[in-house]
């Protein structure tokens, strides 16, 4: 006579159990995707707030009748040290400026790039970090770049 063998029955809730972990692990996923496309987004808007406000300062500096009368005299005559640049009206304007707006950091250049204000007096002088064609075509462009002072958006 043979014994009836009895099956082993399923655990109760094993499936239960993983269908559970896939859904909770689908949404834990989904949350992800959307966290990372919202701070991608985020971080974009960021960008693009600070590039227009930079554009908007440089605008308005270089449409000062003495920034323009100081960098046309310094850029018709010979370059003055950075001594001369750190005392000079060029400087005090980018300072002030600074100040006022809250800016990080205001640097204005002459014709061929060369820094006439920096927050470190010792790049006076020097050419600035990044490349001055567009700007000196007359063209404007918003960047990000991390020149001398760091991360700048420009």
């Amino acid at each position: 006579m043979r014994v009836p063998r009895r099956r082993a029955a399923p655990a109760k809730g094993s499936f239960r159990r993983r269908l559970t972990g896939v859904m909770v692990g689908l949404v834990a996923l989904v949350a992800a995707l959307i966290g990372a496309a919202h701070a991608l987004q985020l971080n974009s808007q960021i960008t693009e707030n600070t590039q227009a406000k930079a554009l908007t300062l440089a605008r308005a500096v270089a449409a000062q009748p003495g920034v323009r009368a100081e960098v046309a005299r310094i850029s018709a005559g010979s370059a003055p040290s950075a001594a001369e640049l750190a005392e000079g009206p060029i400087q005090e304007t980018a300072q002030a400026v600074t100040q006022r707006t809250g800016a990080l950091f205001v640097v204005i250049t002459d014709e061929e790039g060369i820094r006439l204000s920096h927050p470190d007096p010792a790049r006076l002088g020097q050419l600035v970090s990044t490349d001055p064609g567009v700007a000196l075509g007359g063209r404007e462009e918003t960047t990000g770049n991390t020149g001398t002072l760091g991360p700048s958006a420009g």
